[in-house]
């Protein structure tokens, strides 16, 4: 006996492919939400962290701040993009509990400071701007602050080389 094909054909019926209460993704006043570029609330929107460092706060309404460390840093005497040692990464002059973490540009972490407490958190790590051949992305770093206690917290973030 030969075995015998038998087509099998599907039919789908959409219901409510009409629906008008779907936002029309082609449409800029779609309703989806765009990235904030007046924050730094994302590794989006990091800000650059300048060789001087940065005085910031965090509160219940902004309890993360993100920044990058570049090497093409445009602030003179930043980092440059063939630098290779070790980075020490400061979070100090606390008036609460904040935890800094380190990313590398493809947001992998690559170390973090949890002390308890407004304990300074440090993190040192041996810095290689030559391992990464994208131009774009040669030297670059993340540091994601993260506020770990109530209210309002004020923080000094710096870095430096040794």
């Amino acid at each position: 006996m030969k075995p015998v094909y038998i087509p099998l054909v599907f039919v789908a019926v959409l219901a409510g492919c009409a629906d008008s209460s779907l936002p029309d993704i082609t449409s800029d006043i779609s309703g989806v939400p765009q990235p904030d570029n007046t924050t730094d609330d994302t590794f989006f929107n990091a800000d650059l962290l300048p060789p001087s460092g940065k005085n910031s706060t965090l509160g219940a309404d902004d309890p993360v701040d993100y920044y990058r460390i570049s090497g093409d840093s445009v602030y003179p005497g930043g980092l440059g993009n063939t630098y290779n040692g070790t980075l020490i990464i400061t979070l100090s002059n606390m008036s609460g509990d904040a935890d800094i973490e380190l990313f590398d540009s493809d947001l992998n972490r690559l170390s973090w400071s949890n002390n308890r407490d407004m304990s300074d958190e440090e993190i040192t790590v041996w810095y290689d701007a030559s391992a990464n051949t994208d131009l774009d992305t040669r030297g670059l770093h993340f540091v994601k602050v993260s506020l770990m206690s109530d209210g309002n917290m004020n923080y000094s973030l710096n870095y430096r080389f040794e």
